[in-house]
């Protein structure tokens, strides 16, 4: 910060965030995150709205579920009188309208139900959108799911300058729009 020449301890709001991004990139063994250079909703695991609440996406690796998952999450959006709750076209479920000051309780309850923040906030390797793939569908050639969450679990966590966005289809068909993300897989007979 001395070097660059900011005049307040807080730098520029453009300049922080992504001096943050690169010295963690360069120096993850001996520098820590500033939790102050990201931005409110990377800071909150919440998407704040237009009338100051927040949506809350836990990690649904691969868009795969269990009915205990289901529940764990009509659970929370009962418990915390949730206005919407909505399937998004990214496979995930969005809890809308949480307040602030609920947020730190609502992840307190999905942790509980093994959920993590599925970074749907912030400059973040997104979840993979996946298809079916060869599992349900006619014309998979591949396991595009499977492939999906292993991609998915081995960048998880990981920030970028911006969002990253992946996907893995299961066919030529291109279900899951992967030639249109950052990162795509499209599954064919001989392989990817």
């Amino acid at each position: 910060m001395v070097a660059l020449g900011w005049q307040t301890p807080d730098g520029y709001p453009v300049c922080r965030p992504a001096l943050n991004y690169y010295l963690l990139a360069f120096h993850p063994d001996q520098y820590r995150a500033d939790p102050q250079s990201r931005f409110i909703n990377e800071r909150a695991h919440g998407n704040i709205q237009k009338d100051g609440r927040y949506s809350v996406v836990p990690r649904i690796w691969g868009g795969l579920t269990t009915p205990a998952q289901l529940r764990a999450i009509a659970d929370v959006a009962e418990k915390f009188n949730v206005p919407e709750v909505k399937i998004t076209g990214g496979q995930r479920i969005d809890l809308l309208g949480i307040k602030k000051q609920q947020l730190p309780a609502v992840w307190q309850d999905l942790g509980a139900a093994g959920f993590v923040s599925g970074h749907a906030y912030g400059k973040a390797m997104r979840p993979v959108k996946t298809c079916v793939g060869n599992t349900w569908c006619r014309f998979g050639t591949q396991n595009s799911t499977d492939l999906g969450v292993k991609l998915e679990q081995l960048t998880w966590g990981s920030w970028m300058p911006h969002k990253f966005k992946l996907a893995v289809s299961g066919c030529p068909r291109n279900y899951a729009e992967a030639t249109i993300k950052d990162f795509g897989v499209v599954c064919v007979d001989a392989g990817l």
